[in-house]
Order: structure tokens, then C-alpha cells, then sequence
């Protein structure tokens, strides 16, 4: 008897930190909408973060498409006071933009939301290593939690100008965050990009889970 409550327990204990590691990718995801992002899309109701987020006064230049039958949602401000990056920014750009999914196996598509903030610095070789240097410490901070983080480069006669990353977990459905940097051949733009993506259900945002289920931030937002 006592033997097989131990095995109760163990197997008890070893699902919690199953599901407590299948969920870090989830919290860094919420960590980084904090940290960056002006408005968190997982606090409230999809239709509420909107509002706020589009009639944002700290939002200059403001460009917003609705969904028509043959457009899909994007929306695009500039931020001249919000940096939160640790290099120096001439302008913050906000992306919201829905992004078709190819169809899954039964024969249907998802869309999804694509949430960027994207850091201008200034123009110069020491701007083009800040944003650089960014990237890097971005990914060291983040990495924990995702069981697949790629980078891929991008250069010219091995002079690097962007790099990518992408944070997955095994079966995803997606991934559920990016970040990347570039600068041009003259080095008068020098951009670090933070994308997080998500999906709509119900009017609310969820991140992507494992087996296609997916994530709320908390219960207490769904009561």
C-alpha cells in the first residue's frame, strides 16, 4: 500500500513539473509584454486591448486597415517618447497586424496576431552594435523555457547585417515569439524588432500550447 502512494505522489509530482515547464515558455512570453509593450493584449478582452492601444496619445502617425473580405487587420503607430530598449532610439514603432495560417489537417486555417515593437537607434556603426549587442542579450535573458531556439544570419560577403531568432517548443503550432536586428549597407537604420504572436478565441488572446490547445494569462481573466 505504501508503495503505490509513493508511486501516486512521484507521478503526482512529475506531471506538475511537466506542465510547469510546458508553461515557462508562456511566462517569458508575459515577462517580455510587460517589460516592452505599453498595453498587454492578455490582461483584458481582445476588443479592449485595441481601443487602448489605437487611441494611445503617446502614438503618433497612425495608420490602421480593418477586415474587409479581402484585407486582413493591420495597424502601425509611432512611439517618440516609449524606449524600452537599453540602446538609445530615435522613434518605437507598434505593429498589430492578423496573418493567415496554412490549413491543418482538417483543412481549415487560424489566423493569428502578430504584436511587434520595433526600436529605431541612430545612424552609425556603434548604433548597428547596440541593436547587435541587444539581440544577444535579449536571448540569453529569454531562452529558458523554449526547447528550440534558432538563429539565422544575415550577411553579405560575411559581413553580418541581421540576425533572427525564433523561440519554439517542440509542437507548437506555432512560434510563439521572434526577435530580430538589421541595419542597412550604410548604417542609417539600425532596427531591433520584438514580435510576439497569438491567437483570437472568444475575444481573448491566448499563446500557443502543446498538442493545439492554448494559453490564457491567468484564470482570474476568464471568470
Amino acid at each position: 500500500m505504501r508503495n503505490k502512494q509513493e508511486k501516486l505522489i512521484a507521478r503526482g509530482i512529475a506531471i506538475i513539473l511537466l506542465l510547469s515547464v510546458q508553461h515557462l515558455h508562456a511566462q517569458r512570453i508575459l515577462d517580455i509584454t510587460k517589460k516592452y509593450y505599453r498595453y498587454d493584449p492578455f490582461k483584458s478582452s481582445f476588443g479592449f486591448f485595441v481601443q487602448h492601444l489605437t487611441n494611445d496619445p503617446a502614438l503618433q502617425d497612425k495608420t490602421i486597415s480593418k477586415i474587409t473580405d479581402s484585407t486582413l487587420y493591420f495597424f502601425e503607430g509611432t512611439y517618440k517618447s516609449h524606449a524600452p530598449f537599453s540602446f538609445k532610439t530615435q522613434k518605437t514603432k507598434v505593429v498589430l497586424a492578423e496573418r493567415e495560417q496554412p490549413a491543418d489537417s482538417s483543412g481549415t486555417g487560424k489566423s493569428i496576431l502578430l504584436y511587434q515593437m520595433a526600436g529605431y537607434a541612430p545612424a552609425g556603426a556603434g548604433s548597428k552594435k547596440m541593436v547587435e549587442e541587444e539581440f544577444k542579450k535579449f536571448i540569453r535573458k529569454y531562452k529558458d523555457g523554449f526547447s528550440e531556439v534558432t538563429t539565422r544570419k544575415f550577411e553579405s560577403r560575411n559581413n553580418a547585417h541581421g540576425e533572427i531568432c525564433e523561440f519554439n517548443k517542440g509542437a507548437l503550432p506555432f512560434a510563439p515569439l521572434t526577435v530580430a536586428w538589421s541595419s542597412d549597407k550604410s548604417g542609417t537604420e539600425n532596427i531591433f524588432v520584438i514580435t510576439i504572436r497569438f491567437v483570437i478565441i472568444e475575444n481573448r488572446a491566448y499563446l500557443p500550447f502543446l498538442n493545439q490547445e492554448w494559453i490564457p494569462r491567468n484564470n482570474a481573466d476568464f471568470e
